[in-house]
């Protein structure tokens, strides 16, 4: 079971079994997007952009898997690429309002960066989906 706790990803692409517990992790918080997308679309809102019609806080915008880019089942979220996908998923977190440097263009920034200066030097170039 992988520690949340601990936010190292170590793991050797020439053995699947190290790396195949957050394959299946993803595999479970995707599988869970796809059945979501099997309901009525009347459950949720419209969302275009940053606009989100009705803008009620009990209707969320409905998540497309295909937004993920390369991080797919079909390609074990690029863990045998050594090119791993990483989910950074943000339910509803009550009480909590992100600060926003720009009001026009409001959204919330992500950074990941090594730790250390070995870390930085083996974390590579980022992408970020969507």
């Amino acid at each position: 079971i992988i520690d949340e706790s601990r936010t190292l990803i170590y793991y050797s692409k020439r053995d699947p079994q190290v790396y195949y517990e957050y394959v299946d992790n993803l595999n479970a918080m995707v599988s869970y997007y796809e059945e979501i997308a099997q309901k009525p679309k009347e459950g949720f809102a419209v969302c275009d952009g940053d606009k989100k019609t009705p803008d009620l806080p009990n209707k969320v915008c409905r998540f497309d898997i295909n937004d993920l880019g390369p991080c797919t089942k079909a390609n074990n979220f690029g863990y045998p690429d050594n090119k791993p996908c990483v989910m950074l998923k943000m339910n509803r977190i009550f009480g909590w309002m992100p600060d926003v440097d720009d009001t026009a263009n409001p959204q919330v920034f992500v950074k990941c960066q090594g730790q250390n200066p070995e870390d930085q030097v083996n974390i590579g170039p980022m992408k970020f989906y969507p």
